[in-house]
């Protein structure tokens, strides 16, 4: 499992996440395909019906066990998506407005667009979002650490809390300044967010018994599903738009070329 996880985690540029049909499916793995090979797409372990990309999981069982027992209430896909964009340290390409549904409750901050992106500001936005990532991903191992001082009962019982505060201002301050070219619309449509994986399991943290959390295998790879996950979410009407331009671009490739041959033969 680990060396799998060691593996894809030099390879996988961008997580796939949708919920909203095999349309809205199929129309993403086309334009995916345009763009990433097989290898570099991650597949969640819930998504067993993608015919593109490659399956990711945890780091290890154990990294599987302590997110799944302290956030009971989160639905699997929900908790993969958010838990292993950080592990992979690769943002989440979110396919269609269900998929985004699912995953709105646990959003911690979002710019929302008046206009829809072109192509090449979409994949500009995923290139960000995968530099922010990385940006914060050693707040991941600070985060591991402050919960491990937590459990041994160095710190106060309000400590989870100021930890979370001082991620939300850090992460949405950063966000701002780093996705600030999205011109922003409060009742537009989402384009990219961030979600911090340490507020899915926040309550269960503090509501168990310390005794009772230190019995999960809290090995140093748990921390890697402590840093943050950024998504973009791709509008079906978009998808369809990027698909038809290739086709466009496709055929005027094709007509190019034939009359350069014409001409040769003349």
């Amino acid at each position: 499992m680990l060396h799998n996880y060691l593996s894809l985690l030099k390879r996988v540029r961008v997580l796939l996440f949708d919920c909203d049909g095999d349309n809205v499916k199929d129309l993403g793995q086309k334009w995916l395909k345009s763009h990433f090979q097989p290898n570099e797409v991650g597949v969640l372990p819930s998504n067993n019906s993608a015919d593109f990309g490659i399956t990711v999981n945890y780091p290890q069982a154990s990294t599987a066990r302590v997110f799944t027992e302290l956030s009971p209430d989160v639905p699997a896909r929900v908790r993969d998506a958010i838990v292993l964009s950080s592990c992979y340290i690769a943002p989440l390409v979110v396919l269609g407005d269900k998929s985004w549904e699912h995953l709105l409750p646990y959003v911690l901050w979002v710019r929302r667009v008046a206009r829809l992106p072109d192509e090449a500001e979409t994949l500009r936005i995923l290139g960000l979002a995968r530099d922010a990532e990385a940006q914060w991903f050693p707040m991941a191992r600070e985060a591991f650490h402050a919960i491990l001082d937590y459990i041994h009962g160095d710190l106060q019982p309000d400590a989870i809390d100021i930890l979370l505060e001082k991620r939300r201002i850090q992460v949405t301050q950063e966000a701002e300044r780093l996705f600030n070219t999205a011109g922003r619309s409060e009742q537009g449509y989402p384009l990219v967010f961030v979600a911090d994986p340490l507020r899915l399991i926040a309550i269960w943290l503090q509501k168990m018994k310390r005794s009772l959390l230190a019995e999960l295998p809290w090995d140093e790879f748990v921390s890697a599903g402590l840093g943050f996950a950024v998504g973009v979410v791709i509008a079906p009407e978009n998808l369809r738009r990027f698909l038809r331009q290739e086709q466009q671009e496709k055929r005027h490739h094709v007509h190019h070329r034939t009359q350069l041959q014409r001409n040769r033969h003349r």
